[in-house]
């Protein structure tokens, strides 16, 4: 095999500081952690939503005072596929698109190919996990390419090292999966409500941990705080370091 003498380019002589990259005024996010902790709120409160309700609770958006989220319903992978077709060809028609979650769509796209394959058996092999971690990750790289917010949300899952015992928390997709969607994102949060207080005296903290640990999967490309209490996202915005002249578009 020969080496192939490429064209001429002059990347080394137009390279360019860091800080002098015009970066997207949007921002692409992982929210993550367990049912109820307030991630579909928290994700509902950047700019002109539409949340792509594959999880099927945008009920609760009416008892968080957000009733007035527009919402889609996509039933199959290929929906949402039009969702980002429709997206594209109108690219000022929301400003955040928030995939509510990324573990269901999963879900969907495996049963799927279930259902495709006509086995007699429910169960998945190995091929259709590679096919749909791909399938999501296009899907998902497709939308953070518009010019908009778009946050994918996920549930939580615990992975044990089975040589030294270790737990790990991460989002719930397949590991390639969450691996893809990390590398395409500009922060990775776990959000937790803690409760304390009884009856009438009782409240609630919600905070959202964007720096990784031992324990807990996160990333923090924005230079936001390691932890950021009761986290909206005008907060994420006004934490978020962005170089001089650079503005991230606001709530």
């Amino acid at each position: 095999m020969t080496l192939q003498i490429p064209k001429k380019t002059n990347f080394l002589t137009t390279a360019l500081r860091a800080d002098e990259i015009e970066e997207s005024a949007f921002i692409n996010g992982i929210i993550y952690g367990n049912p109820g902790v307030g991630k579909t709120s928290l994700a509902c409160s950047a700019p002109d939503p539409l949340q792509i309700d594959i999880d099927r609770g945008s009920r609760s958006l009416v008892t968080m005072g957000l009733g007035h989220v527009k919402v889609a319903r996509p039933n199959t992978i290929a929906d949402i596929e039009g969702i980002y077709w429709e997206a594209r060809a109108a690219p000022d028609y929301f400003k955040t698109y928030i995939l509510d979650t990324a573990s269901a769509a999963q879900r969907y796209h495996l049963d799927e190919l279930i259902v495709s394959n006509n086995r007699d058996k429910p169960v998945n092999t190995q091929p259709d996990y590679n096919e749909s971690t791909n399938v999501i990750r296009r899907l998902c790289l497709w939308f953070r390419e518009l010019p908009c917010n778009f946050i994918i949300i996920a549930q939580a899952i615990e992975d044990k090292d089975e040589t030294s015992g270790a737990i790990t928390i991460r989002p719930a997709v397949t590991p390639k999966l969450a691996g893809s969607l990390d590398e395409m994102v500009d922060f990775v949060g776990y959000m937790e409500c803690n409760v304390s207080g009884i009856g009438a005296n009782e409240s609630y903290k919600r905070t959202l941990r964007v720096m990784p640990t031992r324990r807990i999967s996160a990333k923090n490309r924005l230079g936001l705080p390691s932890v950021i209490e009761d986290p909206t996202w005008d907060k994420i915005v006004s934490l978020a370091k962005k170089p001089a002249g650079k503005q991230a578009v606001p709530a």
